[in-house]
């Protein structure tokens, strides 16, 4: 959705695209690197990306914490990996007894769904 916004913006300032061979794989480099660098940002500030936080999902470890910038970076790198590697990566999750992807079992970490107030510890 970002790469779609900033198209729509770029046109209506007055941009024009020239789709011919020659510019189709710089406007795909560009768009594979907004995507890369939008997920590297977040993962280095240690948090969900906005997407995430909107559905209500948080990444934890494999024992249940919240994982450091560090390892959230070494997560996004392999998942780029994954995608480049014609979505093997993430084709994995379709095959896996946990539905996890290929990042996921190697960074271990996974994605959860966020409940900020459990029930586990609510006072009746």
């Amino acid at each position: 959705m970002g790469v779609a916004v900033a198209a729509m913006a770029f046109y209506f300032i007055g941009g024009r695209f020239q789709w011919t061979p020659k510019t189709a794989a710089p406007f795909l480099g560009a768009a594979i690197a907004l995507v890369a660098f939008y997920h590297l940002f977040w993962a280095v500030l240690g948090r969900e990306t906005a997407g995430m936080r909107c559905l209500g999902l948080r990444i934890l470890t494999f024992d249940g914490h919240p994982p450091d910038w560090s390892r959230l970076t070494v997560r996004c790198g392999l998942s780029c990996l994954g995608v480049g590697a014609v979505g093997v990566g993430v084709l994995w999750a379709l095959i896996d007894e946990e539905a996890l992807t290929m990042h996921d079992h190697m960074s271990k970490t996974f994605p959860t769904l966020y409940d900020p107030h459990p029930s586990t510890f609510r006072r009746c």
